[in-house]
């Protein structure tokens, strides 16, 4: 989908997580276990779905296997130090995370891609490129695999999605500056994790935390909540809008939208636009 402030960017994709991918590879300066992947090369550890990212861009997985890694270790991708474009991502194996106190360990179902993810990579987003090799995306979805001491709200093979901001003196995003959730495990404080309705899939609740929170906090919590015949403006068919336009229509608004393309206009109305502009 477009995102509202120019033509050509990209909105929300999903990125399954699974069992695939590794290598033996070779460790880099900072000790992680680098993988040998071909240029552009961006591989899925499972389900391989990739939307709203140019799958061009990211280029095409090779169809070699690969090992899993030991259970000490898992898998993660990386934005290295001073990132400038997707073609210097990393695939490396690191030692697995363990929960401290009120911490919890996660294994990543799947993840989405929201355009901030893209800023990331290629260094535009605020502050410049990445001061530490960082690991990208804000938004993911999975089940505990271990909690740590005096953690009260989940058990082991609870289904959770990472909230976009995570706790702390000073609360900060997932993906930039913290360690985002394109990994196969991840640790996370308990308060930073919401559960997953039964209704959900993990790809589904990945789509939610960046997005979908934004919109239904700008609608219901951001001033006064709309009502029911009130009129919201959706603003182009990225990942907010769209999660916008289904919020208002569920609470009864009348919605317009806007768009650059008649198809997309035509995909607003199925979504529960009442009007649609081609601007």
């Amino acid at each position: 989908p477009e995102d509202p402030e120019g033509p050509g960017r990209k909105g929300h994709g999903l990125v399954g997580l699974g069992r695939r991918g590794g290598g033996a590879g070779e460790k880099d300066e900072d000790g992680d276990r680098c993988f040998h992947t071909a240029p552009h090369e961006f591989r899925g550890f499972g389900t391989e779905v990739i939307q709203g990212f140019d799958a061009g861009r990211l280029g095409k997985s090779t169809n070699q296997p690969r090992p899993n890694p030991p259970p000490e270790c898992m898998r993660a991708w990386i934005v290295p130090k001073g990132c400038t474009s997707l073609d210097q991502l990393r695939l490396v194996e690191r030692t697995s995370p363990v929960a401290g106190a009120r911490e919890v360990v996660v294994r990543v179902r799947a993840a989405s891609l929201n355009y901030r993810d893209q800023a990331v990579v290629e260094g535009n987003y605020f502050g410049g490129a990445a001061s530490r090799d960082l690991i990208p995306l804000s938004d993911g979805a999975g089940e505990v695999l271990t909690i740590g001491t005096n953690v009260t709200r989940f058990k082991p093979g609870a289904r959770v999605a990472a909230t976009f901001f995570q706790p702390g003196p000073q609360p900060a995003a997932l993906g930039s500056p913290l360690d985002g959730m394109l990994a196969e495990q991840v640790v996370l404080n308990e308060d930073g994790l919401v559960p997953i309705p039964d209704h959900l899939s993990f790809e589904e609740a990945a789509c939610l935390p960046c997005a979908g929170v934004t919109a239904w906090h700008a609608l219901f919590h951001a001033g006064r909540p709309i009502k029911a015949g009130e009129t919201v403006l959706v603003l182009g068919t990225g990942g907010v809008s769209i999660a916008a336009l289904q919020f208002a229509n569920a609470a009864g608004a009348r919605v317009i939208a806007t768009s650059s393309s008649d198809d997309k206009g035509a995909r607003a109305k199925a979504l529960g636009a009442s009007d649609v502009v081609n601007y």
